[in-house]
């Protein structure tokens, strides 16, 4: 590849890496708002007994917790594996820089 090639696919991959970040954050924050949400309806739940509807929201916060370290989990497997990308763009393109220079 020459250097041209390399800072296209340089940009293309931190373009990625952008838009897979946004796409991740947003889905995390609607789990976030979410688990707000549903803890705040097991706060308003006065009675001294665990009814079946507490029971129910705390079941729905604890999937909406999980769901959100899964997708953080997978967030953090896709970003790693385009900084790995991005990384060997920039040293391919110090190496061809290099060469170009001597």
């Amino acid at each position: 590849m020459d250097l041209m090639e390399l800072q296209r696919r340089y940009g293309q991959l931190r373009e990625a890496f952008a838009v897979t970040l946004g796409k991740h954050k947003e889905r995390i924050l609607v789990y976030l708002e979410e688990i707000q949400k549903l803890q705040l309806e097991v706060e308003q739940d006065t009675s001294e007994t665990m009814s079946k509807t507490r029971e129910e929201l705390e079941l729905r916060v604890t999937e909406m917790v999980e769901r959100s370290c899964l997708e953080r989990e997978k967030a953090h497997a896709e970003l790693s594996c385009l900084v790995e990308e991005i990384e060997e763009i920039e040293y391919l393109m110090m190496r061809v820089a290099r060469t170009e220079d001597q």
